[in-house]
């Protein structure tokens, strides 16, 4: 009778169980190589959706954004006023607060808030407050408005006298 080798047996099947060993290591490794492959797939999906995102944003903004622009400006020296005309070339603006730095006129008559439609135009009056001629003046004209979406502009104005002009528009806050 054939004797059997248990240890031979035994050998065998450790062999045998580190060729599955590798063989499972081996499809794992596979397996998680596809998922790793899938993963950065999925992120690189992720980032060209807010890029887009972000590119659908500022389209909206810009077609939501007012624009406000200095058409005319009118001093009475007689009475010491300086009107400053605006209009707006953009879409509808809701001015909100009007800024203004300097020494030599004060605001009156803001009336605000006030809505600005797309070709609106309205004045903005000021007048002296000192013995200096309005034509000498110096300011600093600071428009806060908001669009439809309520994001935040401000259009800054400088001048001296009757000569004024636009220095920036800018977005403060897109809500």
């Amino acid at each position: 009778m054939c004797e059997i080798d248990w240890t031979q047996v035994f050998t065998v099947i450790n062999a045998l169980g580190s060729i599955a060993t590798v063989g499972a290591f081996l499809v794992l490794f596979r397996k998680d190589k596809e998922k790793q492959t899938q993963i950065d797939k999925l992120t690189r999906m992720a980032e060209e959706l807010k890029e887009m995102k972000i590119i659908d944003d500022k389209r909206l903004n810009i077609s939501l954004m007012p624009e406000i622009k200095l058409t005319n400006t009118h001093q009475a020296a007689h009475n010491g006023e300086l009107e400053l005309h605006i209009s707006n070339i953009g879409e509808r603006a809701v001015l909100t607060r009007f800024e203004l730095i300097s020494d030599d006129i004060i605001l009156h008559n803001e009336h605000l808030p006030f809505t600005m439609q797309k070709d609106e135009k309205r004045i903005i009056f000021t007048r002296e407050k000192t013995q200096k001629h309005i034509k000498d003046c110096k300011y600093e004209f600071i428009i806060h408005y908001n669009d439809k979406a309520m994001n935040h502009y401000a259009t800054t104005l400088k001048g001296i006298g009757g000569k004024c002009r636009v220095v920036e528009t800018k977005l403060i806050k897109d809500i």
